[in-house]
């Protein structure tokens, strides 16, 4: 089997860091919480409720467990796959939460880095305004109302938004600012211009 050997991984990063500004960090864990399984991170969801995705979950083990292999043991990373709130609770411990992505059932932990900015710079809205090359691009964000959402100022949001999208000449995708590949649409007729209304 081919072996991988890094050049350097994140505790290498921080050890550098450290010995740069003569600190110590705090030891972060790096949570790669996949939104296959939220449903089983949400405790209010009755277990009767809750579909059955063991094997989602024993396939993606079983290719990080494939993956490690490859890589030279001295750099591998220490896994836990977790099945409720609680057991990531107990498994970040005293370390620094580091997640893949920004996650609001897990923000209550201490983190490594600002949330609030980690969610802009991952989000669509901030990398069409960053002025780096991207493709031309209409932002269409819902206005906030004055005081709360009620279900009149909620139907006129999702109007002008549905408007905007009627409207829309195609071909265009249309996403939505943070959801990944979920939730991203290839309009090319005016068919999937109504499918999608």
């Amino acid at each position: 089997m081919v072996q991988i050997t890094l050049e350097g991984t994140l505790a290498d990063f921080f050890r550098a860091e450290d010995a740069r500004n003569g600190t110590t960090s705090i030891p972060c864990a790096f949570i790669c919480y996949n939104l296959i399984s939220d449903i089983d991170l949400v405790p209010w969801l009755p277990h009767e409720n809750r579909p059955d995705r063991l094997p989602v979950f024993n396939g993606l083990k079983e290719d990080l467990t494939e993956t490690s292999a490859v890589i030279d043991a001295q750099y591998r990373f220490q896994a836990e796959f977790c099945s409720s709130l609680e057991h990531v609770e107990r498994a970040v411990g005293a370390s620094l939460a580091m997640p893949f992505l920004p996650v609001d059932a897990i923000a209550h932990l201490p983190h490594h880095f600002d949330l609030d900015l980690h969610y802009k710079l991952q989000s669509k809205r901030a990398l069409a305004l960053s002025g780096l090359s991207t493709p031309n691009a209409q932002l269409v964000d819902f206005r906030s109302p004055h005081l709360a959402w009620d279900s009149e100022t909620l139907e006129q949001e999702i109007g002008r938004v549905a408007d905007v999208i009627r409207t829309r000449h195609t071909p265009f995708v249309l996403k939505s600012n943070s959801s990944g590949s979920k939730g991203v649409y290839i309009i090319r007729t005016s068919e999937d211009q109504h499918t999608i209304l």
